[in-house]
């Protein structure tokens, strides 16, 4: 059995997924079939029902206004556990670009994720093999865009 502790750990890593998806005020099924195809709700240890009310409310959230710099800052740090940061970054990196159109604000929070965490383009190659120029693709935006 999980503790209390370790699923609010699992849920804001989730949390940081479905703020990306929340970006655009939509939900896209592209993002949804990509979580299920890849197994990214077993990898952040939430079932997809929960995740699906995690979307929904920071939807909800996104629709009354932005997130605040020092929430997001407070979700990042959060997430502590180096794994959960290498997953949760490759995430934001393939679901940002689900679309063919990276927006700049889904790069800058890709962004100020990485940044937080201490990883590099070159760190989420070696570490988990998300390719190197993938990254760097998704965080030329970032400049476009408000985190």
């Amino acid at each position: 059995m999980v503790s209390k502790h370790g699923q609010a750990r699992r849920e804001t890593a989730a949390r940081v997924v479905a703020r990306l998806i929340a970006r655009d005020g939509r939900l896209d099924w592209r993002e949804i079939e990509f979580l299920e195809r890849s197994g990214a709700f077993g990898m952040l240890g939430v079932a997809r029902e929960r995740f699906m009310e995690l979307v929904g409310r920071c939807l909800g959230e996104q629709a009354a206004a932005p997130e605040s710099a020092a929430q997001l800052e407070a979700e990042l740090g959060a997430v502590r556990e180096r794994d959960a940061q290498l997953v949760v970054a490759a995430l934001l990196v393939y679901l940002s670009e689900i679309d063919h159109d990276v927006q700049p604000r889904e790069s800058a929070l890709v962004s100020r994720a990485l940044r937080q965490w201490g990883l590099t383009p070159e760190a989420l190659h070696s570490e988990i093999r998300v390719p190197a120029e993938r990254t760097r693709s998704v965080l030329r935006r970032a400049g476009a865009g408000g985190a």
